[in-house]
């Protein structure tokens, strides 16, 4: 009750179950609605960290939220609820709790690839993050099917519907 969108994820779905005749609560359906990648670029090549630059690709919610993942290799994109952050693991994945080679205070963006973040990057020398305000985080989505371009589909959603 009271929500805007049915990607949100705490929507209790109801799913038809034929051999009961009815719809039954599945608390492992949801839906979300994200950037099916994040892009990362614009930290210098040169400097600590900079494998974080690359296309993460969404492959699960974590904590309520989005999380991604590089293809080949364990570079991850979470959400880490206690701080309210996005943070980048370039070496314990999913399992990092609170390692970040770097980090977005999220200020209530639903997902990494927000333009506005600004990503604070560990650098050794200095023992601490520093911000690096030329790393941009930008989601991308899936183009949108033209179901009118689809031969039979119009027809066969209009019967059903």
């Amino acid at each position: 009750p009271g929500l805007e969108h049915p990607g949100d994820l705490s929507l209790v779905w109801h799913v038809w179950e034929t051999s009961r005749g009815r719809h039954l609560t599945d608390p492992a359906v949801r839906t979300i609605a994200t950037p099916h990648w994040v892009t990362v670029s614009g930290r210098d090549p040169y400097k600590e960290n900079a494998a974080l630059n690359g296309k993460y690709h969404l492959v699960d919610v974590v904590e309520g939220k989005p999380a991604y993942k590089k293809e080949d290799c364990d570079h991850v994109m979470r959400y880490w609820p206690s701080e309210d952050r996005w943070v980048i693991d370039l070496e314990a994945g999913f399992n990092g709790a609170d390692i970040a080679n770097a980090y977005a205070d999220a200020k209530g963006a639903e997902h990494p690839g927000n333009t506005e973040l600004l990503w604070y990057v560990w650098e050794t020398s200095r023992g601490c993050h520093v911000a690096d305000e030329d790393i941009i985080a930008e989601g991308e989505y899936m183009d949108l099917v033209d179901w009118s371009k689809v031969p039979g589909a119009v027809a066969r959603f209009d019967a059903v519907c």
